[in-house]
């Protein structure tokens, strides 16, 4: 019988967060060879959103079509299965391309990986089992990271995959067996050795990282914006909150130490229903700190809940407008966070002490919100301010809240509504007012 005779042909998908791909063996054991088929459907794109990046499946480009058992040519021949992914952004991304089982799958007598091949835009045929596994996920889950990126730059890219069983490895064994495979797009925790470095994006949560590496880091932090006020009466205002500052230095650190990062959230504020409601809010402050065995200089080593911390770098974050439907503040725009000028331990000035212990606060700060607030809440507790149904919700990492005037973003220590940042870094280069959106934290091994 010919090698490429059809066994059968079978219909599934499966679009939840992963884009899934069926495959399916059957035939008779006197068969030396099988087709393998594959039909994908769906009436619009399927889309994944994941922190800063969208990945979309696109179904026009698709092939449904049948998938034989072919050597290393005719699968490359094969138009493959096209994504793309978007930054949306203006910060770095990292993301990892999975190939892998079908964890939803029906199927338990699955042809091995080791008999799959896979190429990714244009690479040199892979064997599926050789690469490298996905530690997001269990054991059980069979996932493998068959590409990864570092984008640097706000765009799309386009990938394409092309998936095949090996006609010189796959034997009669894979007869009557399934391949019920997905693809699946994460973001990635990049390898801080890497151009472009390490990312840590805004989640709303602390993190703690432990540094692979001994040797000098460039650590990046730059804190969120600011948000508009009430914009009651004055829907189309061009005044705008705060952009978060930028600020990086370098770090000698050593394999083991534990850092703990915050990436700053901007500010929301809602328009109300009059026109007396509340100010924008701020942005979040970025933090990086470093666990250490004992304070040795109390004016920037902290002590929280029995633990001891270093203060590497603080990124300030934007403030937030006026009530811009109120008339005396409508031209107030939110005050940008200072990285160019920046307080260290050679000018030195010490850290807010302000904290704000419940979510409601009427009165404007007198100072960000940053340390202090840290030790005390760990940023949990976002100051608030409702007025007139306009709500003011400051940024996590400190952005703080008033009624009609503007409000500080969080940081290091603030003066008339500049909020200020901090590092103890060498080599630092600090901007004013530069990001828009939310905050972030990148780290990068450069010797």
């Amino acid at each position: 019988m010919n090698k490429r005779s059809l066994r059968q042909f079978l219909t599934r998908q499966s679009f939840v967060v992963v884009f899934c791909l069926t495959f399916v063996i059957l035939g008779t054991a006197t068969l030396s060879y099988g087709i393998y088929s594959l039909n994908i459907s769906s009436t619009k794109n399927q889309v994944v959103e994941s922190g800063s990046f969208n990945v979309n499946f696109r179904s026009g480009n698709v092939i449904s079509s049948d998938v034989y058992m072919e050597t290393d040519e005719e699968g490359m021949a094969r138009s493959g299965y096209s994504l793309s992914v978007t930054n949306s952004s203006s910060m770095p991304i990292s993301y990892a391309i999975l190939l892998g089982r079908n964890t939803s799958s029906i199927y338990s007598d699955l042809v091995p990986n080791s008999y799959i091949k896979y190429s990714i835009d244009g690479s040199t045929p892979q064997i599926l089992s050789n690469s490298k596994v996905y530690s997001g996920n269990s054991d059980s889950d069979y996932k493998y990271i068959i590409k990864e990126v570092n984008k640097n730059t706000a765009g799309t890219t386009n990938h394409n995959i092309k998936v095949w069983i090996d006609y010189s490895l796959a034997t009669s064994s894979a007869i009557n067996k399934y391949v019920d495979l997905a693809i699946q797009v994460v973001a990635l925790t990049s390898d801080p050795s890497q151009p472009g470095g390490l990312v840590f994006g805004y989640s709303g949560q602390e993190v703690v990282y432990t540094v692979p590496y001994t040797g000098t880091y460039k650590i990046t932090a730059a804190g969120a914006q600011g948000a508009q006020g009430n914009r009651y009466g004055n829907l189309k205002s061009t005044v705008i909150g705060g952009k978060g500052a930028k600020i990086s230095a370098e770090f000698d650190l050593e394999e083991g130490d534990k850092l703990h990062i915050i990436a700053g959230g901007q500010g929301i504020t809602s328009t109300g229903t009059a026109a007396n409601g509340a100010s924008g809010a701020g942005g979040g402050g970025s933090f990086v700190f470093k666990e250490i065995a004992s304070k040795t200089d109390s004016r920037y080593q902290f002590t929280k809940s029995s633990k001891n911390y270093d203060v590497l770098l603080v990124a300030a974050g934007g403030g937030g407008t006026g009530d811009l439907g109120y008339s005396s503040y409508k031209s107030y725009a939110g005050y940008p966070g200072y990285g160019a000028t920046y307080y260290s331990p050679s000018n030195f000035q010490a850290y807010s002490t302000t904290v704000v212990t419940s979510g409601t606060n009427s009165s404007t700060q007198s100072s960000p919100l940053g340390i202090s607030q840290y030790i005390n809440n760990a940023f949990t507790i976002k100051p608030t301010y409702t007025l007139n149904g306009s709500k003011c919700v400051g940024g996590f990492g400190g952005g703080t809240c008033s009624g009609d005037a503007r409000s500080y973003g969080g940081g290091w220590r603030g003066s008339g509504y500049y909020t200020y940042s901090w590092s103890q870094g060498a080599n630092t280069v600090g901007v004013n007012g530069a990001q828009f959106g939310n905050g972030y934290v990148t780290l990068e091994l450069i010797k």
